[in-house]
């Protein structure tokens, strides 16, 4: 639902950038107790579900317990296993979106090339190109959520002959090729994080050979394999409150691990723990000539854990697989060869390193109050956003799963949520509704966070537990992670401190 005006640009009461979980919800709740249908939705890719419509490839999942990767206002009970494949989160994205009837409120195929705060208007004016005509177009709006996530765009292998001299295909497991058939062919996977990790237990049977090339050792702990039966299904879709009582004690089961992630003697004492079990899982499941190798020399939960979904056995287990730290140098037209000198061969190439998260938010051009860019504000390590939302000189403009709000123990769709309802707690109602027509936060509010975040960081593993992880930025500062528990962001949502936030004075909209 937009207008348009003489001049070709549009009007939205609120715009989303990105159609993601964070897109999602905010959707949800513009649709249900904010009571707000004027919106609309951009997103690059071709359909809802941000990071789960990029990422298809075998064996995707969550490293997340199902029951408690949904959003709070849909539970969902009857999911195939405990940890939930990338295939049935996207199905369960679909229907909410078929739900709420938000399938006509998103355009695809955009790219966002700037957005703009006119402060006599107090409106942003967002610039939208699409990808597939070239068509560029204005967009108004008096509320910005920004949405747009982390894990956008891949962070692609840079390896002299990968490009020009390869003769087979190369492809990133965040835009996987399904036209590809490795079936009995020589595949080289590059990476040894999450995704590699997945893709590799989900295809090793299935190659002629399987050659792993990994940078540094992972913490890979096991996970709970429990399927839920047909009758606990059952009980789930019919009793809804066991499904809640269930998702809270393991909201705190989780909760219970984030000592582990900081110093002192509790701290020490879970890690101690969690790396003696992940040792023992290691030498249970793997082949004892990689024993060695697999046990990183770096604290337990430095970096993001990572969940073993079938790798350590039966995948390493499978004699048509290596894994090898032996860096690769050079690609040739049907083979690999590494700094020792060893050639492999190589019919297909998957790169299994990431995303790059350089750019963040700053991959669009944001011009707020005085002419401000917001990445020239960021510059020299200021990147954030005063309670993982807002940022001083860019009023309006809400910042759902932003900068310091990911977490690495607990699911990121309580993250979400608890932006979502500080941005309730501020009076986005009232800003929506007309009754306020300014939002922001004070400049020494921001900078009081941005010590207290870097404080609380200092204390963590992140900066002290001897790993390069990708958390951390090139100057070692973490913008990435939430410093506290979920649990204090719940607390924090709801408890806000109302000096922090400027709040201006508006007309009741009329509709």
């Amino acid at each position: 639902m937009s207008t348009v005006f003489a001049d070709g640009s549009l009007f939205s009461n609120v715009l989303i950038l990105g159609t993601g979980f964070s897109g999602l919800a905010t959707s949800i709740k513009l649709r249900t107790s904010w009571n707000e249908a004027d919106f609309h939705l951009y997103d690059r890719d071709h359909s809802w579900g941000g990071t789960w419509a990029a990422n298809t490839y075998p064996g995707c999942g969550s490293d997340i317990p199902a029951i408690w990767y949904c959003l709070t206002s849909d539970p969902k009970g009857d999911w195939s296993k405990a940890f939930p494949p990338r295939d049935e989160i996207y199905d369960y994205i679909q229907k909410l979106v078929a739900k709420y009837e938000l399938r006509h409120m998103a355009t695809f195929r955009t790219e966002i090339e700037g957005c703009k705060w006119n402060a006599d208007e107090k409106l942003w004016y967002v610039n939208v190109r699409s990808l597939e005509t070239g068509k560029k177009w204005v967009h108004k709006c008096r509320v910005l959520f920004t949405c747009k996530g982390g894990l956008v765009e891949p962070n692609r292998v840079q390896i002299e002959g990968l490009y020009t001299d390869f003769k087979g295909p190369v492809m990133h497991t965040a835009r996987w090729d399904h036209s590809v058939d490795y079936t009995n062919k020589n595949v080289v996977v590059i990476g040894n994080g999450c995704s590699a990790i997945q893709v590799i237990a989900a295809i090793h049977d299935q190659t002629k050979t399987l050659t792993q090339f990994a940078r540094t050792p992972q913490w890979i702990t096991p996970r709970p394999e429990f399927v839920p039966g047909r009758i606990t299904r059952f009980i789930f879709t019919r009793f809804p409150f066991v499904l809640h009582l269930l998702r809270t004690i393991v909201f705190f089961v989780i909760e219970a691990a984030y000592p582990m992630f900081k110093k002192g003697w509790l701290g020490t004492f879970i890690r101690r723990i969690r790396a003696h079990h992940a040792t023992q899982n290691i030498r249970k499941k793997s082949p004892e000539k990689y024993w060695k190798v697999l046990k990183p020399d770096y604290e337990f939960a430095c970096k993001r854990l990572i969940f073993d979904c079938g790798y350590l056995g039966p995948a390493l287990n499978n004699p048509n697989m290596e894994l090898t730290f032996d860096r690769v140098v050079k690609v040739e037209s049907n083979k690999v060869i590494t700094k020792d000198g060893n050639s492999y061969p190589a019919d297909i190439i998957i790169d299994a390193t990431g995303f790059d998260l350089s750019g963040g938010f700053t991959n669009i051009p944001f011009i707020g109050e005085h002419g401000v860019s917001l990445e020239d504000f960021w510059a020299n390590g200021r990147v954030s956003a005063y309670e993982t939302v807002l940022v001083p000189n860019f009023p309006n403009n809400f910042l759902i799963f932003g900068p310091n709000s990911a977490t690495g123990h607990n699911s990121v769709l309580f993250a979400i949520e608890n932006a979502i309802k500080f941005c309730e707690s501020v009076g986005v109602k009232k800003l929506i509704s007309g009754e306020t027509d300014y939002i922001g936060v004070r400049a020494e509010a921001y900078d009081r966070w941005i010590h207290d975040v870097d404080s609380s960081h200092a204390q963590g593993l992140l900066q002290q537990g001897g790993c390069q992880s990708w958390y951390l930025a090139d100057n070692g500062r973490n913008a990435t992670t939430y410093p506290w528990s979920q649990l204090t962001a719940w607390l924090r949502a709801r408890w806000i401190d109302k000096n922090a936030i400027v709040i201006g004075n508006g007309e009741k909209k009329t509709k």
